[in-house]
């Protein structure tokens, strides 16, 4: 019996087991999806050093290049932006960020380039208009005239930057038109300043500032050796070439322009001055003979012009003071001679009718003398008292 219970135990404990698994589904295994297999990036080819320093290279020349263009004034949202690129990108190229380097300074490149290529065209615009209006200037002095060594070789330049600037030729065209610029001004300049040279000689002005007269024809002179430097008497004057001498040559004008009108400004205040003392002279003349009384409306008429003279000189109107002080000058020599006659008149007067009493009175002691002397005064008796 005592063997038979751990075999009911068992027996039963089986029984069990088996119901607990019939009362549950089996269960399944998972399902493996298969998985796309990962990507391997290739790895990115470096940026070498050398590339970046090119690539900077190459932005810095077109940077520069809108610089001299003056693409700033022209374009400036333009300019703006491709300059604000240029910090980043030069950042980062800095900063040893390769890839960021290299991606800025490609973006810069062609903010550059794209505004090159739209303000080459404009600036050559502006170039050719430059070089119209100087040569305006020039005619109107009739510079082709009177320095055709500079106004026609400025004709040629203008016509070939016109030739190039058809031909899309922009920086040819640029230079051009930039050369016949300067060719007019030099013809307009020299033209004036000669006539004003031509001003000074004919009115006497340089012995009243001989320095600044003398600085003047130095720079006269300076202007011509110059401009021969530069290849102008041959009529090749290119400021590509030779700008130095053709920039020291305007220079030179300027300051001989400078000098010449200075000494035109003595001058003609020098004149209404000598003007001035002549007719300051000859008003004491009339004054010392009291002419401001004996001829007193004469006077305040010459006064008068005078006093205009004065009034020119002091608002700077040199010529027309001159012109008022000898035309008062000539009204005092007038007046001066009314008084003079007048007071000649007034003295022969006086002294005749000084000799005409003297003459009575020598007549009356000569009558008394004779009536004393006569015989009835003789044999009249004398009465004594």
């Amino acid at each position: 019996m005592k063997r038979l219970v751990p075999t009911l135990i068992l027996l039963v404990s089986l029984a069990a087991f088996l119901a607990s698994c019939a009362g549950k589904p089996p269960v399944k295994e998972p399902e493996v999806v298969p998985q796309p297999a990962p990507t391997v990036e290739s790895p990115k080819p470096s940026i070498s050093q050398a590339e970046l320093d090119s690539l900077l290279a190459q932005v810095q020349a077109e940077k520069k290049k809108s610089f001299d263009l003056k693409l700033f004034e022209i374009f400036p949202d333009d300019y703006k932006a491709a300059n604000n690129s240029y910090a980043d990108a030069k950042a980062a190229y800095d900063g040893a960020k390769a890839q960021e380097a290299k991606d800025g300074l490609t973006k810069t490149l062609a903010l550059f380039q794209d505004l090159n290529a739209k303000g080459i065209v404009e600036y050559a615009a502006h170039k050719r208009k430059d070089a119209a209006d100087m040569k305006a200037s020039a005619l109107k002095v009739e510079a082709d005239k009177n320095a055709p060594d500079r106004f026609a070789p400025g004709l040629s330049a203008e016509t070939a930057a016109a030739t190039a600037e058809n031909a899309k030729g922009y920086e040819a065209a640029i230079t051009a038109y930039e050369r016949a610029r300067i060719l007019f001004e030099l013809a307009y300049k020299r033209t004036v300043a000669s006539g004003l040279r031509d001003r000074i000689g004919s009115g006497g002005f340089q012995a009243y500032d001989a320095s600044n007269y003398a600085l003047a024809e130095t720079k006269y002179a300076d202007d011509e050796r110059f401009y021969g430097l530069a290849g102008g008497k041959d009529g090749a004057a290119d400021v590509s070439k030779d700008g130095t001498n053709l920039a020291s040559a305007i220079d030179a004008l300027d300051e001989s322009i400078l000098r010449y009108n200075l000494v035109i400004q003595k001058g003609r205040q020098g004149i209404a001055l000598d003007k001035k003392q002549v007719s300051d002279g000859v008003k004491r003349q009339a004054e010392d003979l009291k002419a401001q009384v004996a001829v007193k409306e004469a006077y305040a008429a010459a006064l008068a012009t005078y006093q205009a003279g004065v009034t020119a000189m002091s608002a700077g109107d040199f010529e027309i003071a001159a012109q008022r002080f000898t035309e008062a000058a000539t009204a005092f020599e007038t007046v001066r001679a009314s008084a003079a006659e007048k007071r000649a008149n007034a003295e022969a007067a006086m002294k005749a009718a000084e000799e005409a009493s003297a003459e009575a009175l020598k007549n009356a002691q000569a009558a008394d003398t004779e009536t004393q002397n006569s015989p009835a005064a003789e044999a009249a008796p004398t009465t004594t008292k």
